[in-house]
């Protein structure tokens, strides 16, 4: 990218934008299974239909002046920065190379466990899955369980789970083996730029979940991994928000399960193509790693958390850790 003209394409993508975003076509909604994605640039889904919406500048709404954790709390969604010390461990190797390298894979994920911990407030985050995203890549949006391969940007309004998927019950599972079954735990999202440019070509909006209603979710199976997401149909009430211009030391958080069913417990997410993005912007390269965030309230779990600590599996809140180094 032409470094002259950088601050003026970061500039173009200030403020609010109408945009074109991809939600469930309305009469598909009693179809179990999603359509595959389109061989187009975004995937949109083949069941999908355009609905022009108006995208927010996040970094000027009221809650930006939270702390990340009252953000989620509120919006279901939030932006931080790397500490620097996180960002150091999060770039000492080429972001790309965790595609076939799983040390790389668990240094990155162990990096984002810990930001996370550290803004959640969590007794016990613990990293799951990891996405390499690149805008070049067309049609491919969603691939199998194993398959580390860069994806390409998603273009469909959509939740990551639902209250039945066979991951939640997996997450409860895994909660029962190490001692920490009946704690209140959510699922955040960790998305992050892993180019030096900014975001200047299909950047993520995020949509706030306490202006989606229960009839606006509709539960369906992905048919290229079989887990059971939420998509979408359209409601003018939904506000969307975006943050222009990401770069590599912030992170954009958005939560996709709650157990708390009193909790915003869902929070719809999609890239778009931005009309204010012009040809010589860079290629958008991402990366999202899923965080499983356990809390205990009422204290009643300290053996098992410390129990993790002295293990160094995850990783745990600073009054229960040990000298090890954490690992996941």
């Amino acid at each position: 990218m032409d470094q002259a003209n950088e601050p003026h394409m970061v500039a173009a993508m200030r403020g609010g934008v109408d945009v074109e975003m991809r939600y469930l076509d309305p009469a598909a909604r009693d179809r179990v299974e999603a359509a595959r994605s389109l061989n187009v640039s975004g995937g949109a889904r083949g069941d999908s239909v355009g609905v022009r919406v108006r995208v927010h500048d996040a970094r000027t709404r009221q809650e930006q002046t939270l702390p990340p954790a009252e953000q989620i709390r509120q919006t279901g969604f939030g932006m931080a920065a790397l500490t620097p010390s996180e960002f150091s461990e999060a770039t000492a190797f080429d972001p790309f190379s965790m595609e076939t390298d799983p040390e790389a894979r668990s240094r990155y994920k162990q990096a984002m466990a810990q930001a996370v911990q550290r803004l959640t407030g969590a007794a016990w985050t613990r990293a799951t899955s990891l996405v390499l995203r690149r805008s070049s890549v067309v049609g491919v949006h969603t691939l199998p369980s194993g398959d580390n391969s860069p994806r390409g940007p998603v273009n469909d309004v959509h939740c990551d789970f639902t209250p039945d998927s066979h991951a939640i019950g997996l997450f409860k599972a895994l909660a029962d083996d190490v001692g920490l079954g009946g704690c209140p735990f959510m699922v955040v999202n960790v998305w992050r730029n892993v180019a030096t440019e900014p975001v200047l070509q299909w950047p993520m909006a995020v949509c706030d979940a306490s202006t989606v209603g229960s009839p606006d979710l509709v539960a369906r199976v992905s048919p290229e991994n079989g887990n059971t997401i939420y998509n979408l149909t359209a409601n003018s009430a939904h506000q969307w928000y975006s943050y222009p211009a990401l770069d590599q030391t912030e992170l954009l958080l958005f939560k996709q399960f709650d157990s708390e069913t009193s909790a915003l417990r869902f929070t719809p997410h999609t890239a778009f193509d931005h009309p204010r993005t012009v040809a010589a912007s860079p290629t958008r390269q991402s990366c999202e790693v899923r965080v499983l965030c356990f809390f205990d309230p009422d204290c009643s779990h300290t053996a098992a958390l410390r129990a993790l600590g002295a293990s160094g599996s995850g990783i745990v809140a600073p009054q229960f850790s040990s000298t090890l180094t954490p690992s996941l």
